[in-house]
């Protein structure tokens, strides 16, 4: 069952980017970091964060979206 976290981090994601477009680009990041949807904490995703927003800017164009993706991914 995925952590608390991870559903948190999907939340986030598909704010920006359709749901299942979100769970591929998280769970390619995850598998990246040696990280899984059942372990991941909020730790993890904060010493991630860059690979995370890197990984989701590609799909959004919007440079104020990214902007708000990453002060929202840092708040988590």
């Amino acid at each position: 069952m995925p952590s608390p976290a991870y559903n948190s981090l999907v939340k986030l994601v598909s704010v920006y980017v359709d749901s299942k477009k979100a769970v591929e680009v998280i769970t390619r990041q995850l598998t990246a970091c040696n990280l899984n949807a059942d372990t991941i904490a909020t730790a993890d995703i904060k010493a991630n964060a860059l690979r995370f927003t890197t990984a989701c800017s590609l799909y959004v164009s919007d440079v104020s979206k990214r902007d708000e993706f990453k002060a929202k991914l840092a708040a988590l």
